[in-house]
């Protein structure tokens, strides 16, 4: 016979009826940042999960749907394992406060895919976010180039200069030089365009590397010394098939 597997999934920053619960010993509201649920009740609340690929290629990064492919690779399941555990740990112990590990919710600094990614690569940030704001980018640069191009290829019809223009006879001119506000103006849209979405991506990668840097911090502190020893190893290729133990002591703990 076949038994079932039950699988969890650690639900960062859940949503509805689980984003708050009240602390037993200071009876206060508290943010749950993170739950493990089954499977099947995250299908039911967000339906069908994606498969990230890690260390993807360009053609595949260009063609796959955005957040679903990245060029970094991911670290080996013990690791991860451990870092998923550091995670559940350090939000069932501490409370909420300024100096919480895991910061609080936000759309584009912390969300779900910003644990997840750090859990498999170490890095906290979106893919998603990160894809949709160079995108932006690169659309609005164009649409700028493209706006000024146009504008300045563009030629209006006026009355010929001195004598010829007094018997009727007519040249013609590009647009630009009978509209010199056009120029300052095309200039000033496409640095609001283009600024924003860069100012932004600047601004979240700020807050991606602090978020990345602190939990590193903590999360090595914390590691015992055999974590240390198998990452040495591996990254070492010193023992480039012993993780085995050390991936089923994280998966039974």
């Amino acid at each position: 016979s076949v038994s079932k597997v039950l699988i969890a999934i650690i639900d960062f920053y859940p949503e509805g009826e689980f984003t708050s619960q009240i602390n037993s010993e200071t009876n206060t509201k508290e943010a749950v940042k993170l739950r493990v649920i089954l499977l099947e009740e995250w299908k039911a609340a967000y339906g069908t999960p994606y498969k990230v690929t890690y260390k993807a290629g360009y053609l595949r990064r260009s063609l796959r749907r955005s957040g679903t492919c990245t060029s970094c690779e991911s670290g080996p399941t013990f690791l991860v394992l451990a870092r998923i555990r550091f995670l559940l740990g350090a939000d069932s112990v501490r409370m909420v406060s300024s100096t919480d590990l895991l910061p609080s919710y936000h759309s584009l600094h912390s969300n779900s895919e910003t644990a997840a990614f750090w859990c498999k690569t170490g890095y906290w940030t979106t893919m998603q976010v990160a894809d949709f704001l160079h995108l932006t980018l690169a659309g609005q640069l164009k649409s700028s180039i493209t706006l000024g191009a146009y504008v300045t290829a563009q030629t209006v019809t006026v009355p010929a200069a001195g004598f010829w223009g007094y018997l009727g006879f007519t040249t013609k001119v590009t647009l630009a030089s009978t509209q010199p506000l056009l120029l300052p103006l095309i200039a000033g849209y496409g640095l609001v365009t283009v600024t924003m979405p860069l100012w932004l991506l600047n601004k979240c990668r700020s807050n991606w590397d602090n978020t990345t840097t602190k939990l590193h911090e903590h999360f090595w502190a914390a590691a015992p010394n055999e974590l240390i020893v198998e990452c040495i190893e591996k990254w070492t290729d010193l023992a480039p098939h012993a993780t085995s133990d050390m991936e089923e002591k994280y998966m039974t703990m």
